[in-house]
């Protein structure tokens, strides 16, 4: 290869510095690692990883009316039990979300056998990794590892990409966030501070005299001082001073810095770039049921599916590939989140079941329980719904249907139904105001009438 063509490839655009923002924020150092001892951080992080873990990821075969569940598949296993023989599914989703959340990306190596099918999914570092083309035009992923350059093919990385300019490498919420982080960061060092250096004395004992230390004597007194008084472990301790000398504190409330609530717009920005509701990391402030339950509402729809999807899409191509042709997939059920509230599931269930839509083995397959028979495979509907269609005819669902007619048996007349004395005096009196309303037309009226009574006859 050229070289000066293999420079130029080494200092080639890339879409990321299109936003620069200094590792150093606010003083603080501001990276992948030291964002995660920003709580906000850590809890967003903790809260959509362990989430989206904890659900099951089911394989399933597309039928020509339907789905089948593949619980014997080797993909269902490795998503659902032991993706690698160092990892649980719980452990390695978290692990694959949290590189996904923190460095825009998340990868693994997927280890296929003799036959192509994927046995074991490995994680790769997310800092040593990147997805790039080769010279031949081909997607690849280099991996920094033991001082030596690995490159693996595409259709042999299971990636997880956040948004990106060039479709390929994600862009870190970290790197974007920097300012926000390192404000948090520095907060936390600016309160340890305080606490350690400052110093509370709850009395003072004075001896009033003409003396004057020397230098020595003040750096002793001074060393002293901060010795045996500062630190929040020190602090309401009685000072001795002499040389007619007296201890002044400077007033320095936080308060009066609004420092609490800039902590707590603080975590409102964190929350706000993982797209994590604040009652989900404890920020209870502005909070009652009504909030939280559309807030975890919201969470579940625009925080929860996305990432779902990208899970979804990404085993669906690199576990299966081209020969599935779509008819294999996954599916993360995301309706497992109410499995904490059984009030809700209740309500949720019933009304599948009242609908058609579900049968009572299903939902004790739900709930982890056994069938009770064949009995309970049957669905069920509400007997008093119908459509319109058999509203205009005058028909009813809850009637059964009428068994075709015998052409040798004798006609039946219809019996009329017995009617209430109630209903009697109703239908006498609907016919009353008819003939009364009849009586009170005109003319013109009355021949339209019974001109169509002849007509219709």
């Amino acid at each position: 290869m050229n070289p000066w063509k293999w420079f130029a490839n080494r200092i080639r655009w890339r879409p990321e510095p299109r936003i620069f923002i200094g590792q150093r924020q606010a003083g603080v150092v501001v990276n992948e690692d030291t964002a995660q001892a920003f709580s906000a951080v850590g809890a967003c992080v903790r809260i959509i990883s362990e989430t989206l873990g904890s659900l099951p990821w089911q394989v399933y075969r597309k039928l020509a009316t339907g789905r089948e569940a593949l619980p014997g598949q080797p993909v269902n296993w490795l998503l659902n039990n032991q993706p690698n023989t160092d990892q649980t599914a719980m452990v390695w989703r978290r692990q694959q979300l949290a590189h996904y959340l923190l460095w825009g990306n998340g990868y693994c190596e997927i280890e296929r056998g003799l036959d192509g099918r994927a046995i074991w999914l490995w994680p790769l570092p997310p800092d040593r990794s990147e997805i790039r083309r080769s010279e031949t035009g081909a997607l690849v992923c280099r991996v920094q590892a033991d001082g030596q350059t690995y490159v693996l093919p595409r259709e042999n990385v299971f990636h997880l990409s956040d948004g990106s300019y060039d479709g390929l490498m994600g862009l870190s919420r970290i790197h974007l966030a920097r300012r926000a982080v390192g404000a948090g960061l520095a907060q936390d060092v600016f309160t340890a501070s305080y606490y350690q250096n400052g110093a509370a004395i709850g009395g003072v004992i004075e001896q009033k005299s003409g003396k004057t230390l020397s230098d020595e004597a003040v750096k002793t007194l001074m060393q002293t001082f901060n010795e045996k008084f500062a630190g929040p472990d020190r602090a309401r301790k009685t000072l001795y001073l002499d040389a007619g000398m007296e201890y002044r504190s400077l007033p320095m409330q936080l308060a009066d810095a609004q420092f609490l609530e800039t902590r707590r717009f603080q975590v409102e920005e964190i929350c706000r770039w993982f797209g994590v509701p604040q009652h989900l990391v404890q920020m209870l402030t502005e909070s009652n049921y009504a909030i939280s339950y559309t807030a975890d509402k919201n969470f579940v729809e625009h925080t929860l599916r996305p990432i779902a999807t990208l899970l979804e899409q990404e085993a669906n191509i690199r576990l299966f590939g081209v020969r599935a042709s779509g008819n294999v997939y996954t599916r993360m059920n995301l309706s497992a989140l109410m499995r904490g509230d059984p009030k809700i599931r209740g309500e949720w269930y019933k009304a599948m079941i009242n609908a058609g839509v579900m049968s009572i083995n299903e939902v004790r397959e739900l709930e982890e329980l056994n069938s009770i028979g064949s009995e309970g495979d049957e669905h069920y509907l509400q007997t008093s719904m119908t459509t319109l269609g058999r509203i205009a005819e005058g028909t009813n669902m809850t009637q059964p249907a009428a068994s075709p007619a015998d052409p040798s048996a004798p006609a039946v007349e219809p019996q009329a139904k017995a009617r209430t004395p109630a209903a009697v005096r109703q239908a006498r009196y609907r016919e009353r105001l008819r003939n009364k309303h009849n009586g009170t037309q005109n003319v013109i009226r009355r021949q339209a009438l019974e001109w169509w009574r002849q007509r219709s006859a």
